[in-house]
């Protein structure tokens, strides 16, 4: 699906067709994807672009260069998990997991994000890695 869209892209982004999404999650009716260029974005359905998700002040949110899952939170709000390896002299030992949790706004025809909080969550062995991400609710 995210493929299909992303041929429909506006004319002057012609270069994001060579960019491509792997990961992909609905929050309020909005797909949002991460780019591997491109970072987080979504998709706007009443023009059939795919839109950077930029603060209020209309720049990029903090740029991170890989994402492991994302998933909706509570309140319509977009969670970001991904982890960085922590090197001991000349090998990984571990991973640490890292968390950037988003609240989206409405602003006319575009969503706007602000970062609630981001950091690290915890440590776990370099092996691990995301299978699935789910949003649980009460």
């Amino acid at each position: 699906m995210v493929r299909m869209v992303s041929q429909r892209l506006e004319r002057g982004q012609k270069d994001m067709l060579n960019d491509s999404a792997y990961l992909v999650c609905v929050v309020e009716d909005v797909l949002y994807a991460f780019f591997n260029q491109s970072g987080i974005m979504w998709f706007n359905t009443t023009l059939n672009v795919w839109r950077r998700l930029l603060d209020r002040d209309g720049k990029q949110l903090p740029f991170i260069f890989h994402a492991d899952a994302k998933a909706e939170y509570e309140d319509g709000k977009l969670v970001i998990l991904y982890m960085l390896r922590e090197k001991e002299i000349y090998h990984t030992v571990a991973k640490s997991v890292r968390c950037m949790l988003v609240s989206l706004h409405r602003s006319g025809d575009m969503i706007c994000g602000t970062v609630d909080w981001s950091g690290t969550m915890g440590t776990v062995p370099d092996s691990v890695n995301f299978l699935h991400c789910l949003a649980v609710s009460d």
